[in-house]
This record gives structure tokens, C-alpha cells and sequence, in this order.
């Protein structure tokens, strides 16, 4: 089921980039945020937390030499930072009617990377696009 997923989303990011130069905030990201496409608001904190670190880039990009591998990187390591706190501390101390743990470690950092590339509502939209696509390709296969 998950492999299956992966595969859909490697596809939809190679369609979506060969039709429109449009890339989807990483191959195997609208994978994974199909999974969770029943709970929007796990969805938005791994947005959100992709915009922040997308920031944090930008603002390390005036003081420092930051492109490239060096960049992606830092985007990575910064990803998993946030997200373990985030999900260790700020759900843990602060009691919310909501879940919202971001989803994977890596994704924010996939998706911030293809952020700083292309803009955020670019990428934003084209994530939405894709996963939309995974989600229903999941469904017509039964496999959700």
C-alpha cells in the first residue's frame, strides 16, 4: 500500500513537472500527505512548518553562502529539528483539540526546498494537485 502510494506520487511530480515546469514540493511528498487527507489540520502544520522553514532559509541566505547541497541540507536538518520539537514539546505541553503533528521529519524540509526554487503558492498549489491526484488514484485502485 505505502510502495504503491510512493509510486503514484513519483508519477504525479514527473506529470505535473513535464506539463507545467511546476515542481510538487518533493517526488514522494504527495505520497505521504495522502494518508492523511482526512485530517487537513496535520496537513496545514506540515504547510506552515515548511513556510517557517522556508523563512528561516531566506533569512540565512542574506548572511551566509547558502545554495545548493549546503542549502538543502541545512532545509533537512532544520525539518527534522522542528518537526521532533514540535511534535515532542508543542503537543505535549500545550493542549489542543487539535492534532497537529506534522507529518515526517523530512517532508517540511522537501516541501520548503521546492518553496525556495519556485515561491510558496507555487508550490503549495502543485502539492495540493498532486496529492489530490495520489488520493484519487488510491481510491479507483481501493486502496485507501
Amino acid at each position: 500500500m505505502y510502495e504503491i502510494s510512493i509510486i503514484l506520487s513519483v508519477f504525479a511530480s514527473l506529470l505535473l513537472y513535464e506539463a507545467t515546469g511546476i515542481l510538487s514540493g518533493g517526488v514522494v511528498t504527495a505520497g505521504y500527505l495522502s494518508f492523511f487527507i482526512n485530517q487537513p489540520e496535520r496537513i496545514l502544520s506540515t504547510i506552515i512548518l515548511a513556510v517557517i522553514i522556508y523563512f528561516v532559509s531566506l533569512f540565512m541566505t542574506k548572511y551566509t553562502i547558502f545554495y545548493g547541497r549546503r542549502r538543502f541540507h541545512f532545509v533537512i536538518l532544520l525539518s527534522a529539528i522542528l518537526t521532533w520539537l514540535v511534535n515532542t514539546y508543542l503537543v505535549a505541553f500545550i493542549a489542543l483539540p487539535l492534532d497537529i503533528r506534522a507529518i515526517g521529519h523530512i517532508i517540511p524540509g522537501l516541501i520548503a526546498n521546492d518553496m525556495l526554487r519556485q515561491g510558496v503558492m507555487r508550490t503549495v498549489l502543485s502539492l495540493a494537485l498532486s496529492t489530490a491526484f495520489v488520493y484519487l488514484c488510491r481510491l479507483l485502485l481501493g486502496i485507501v
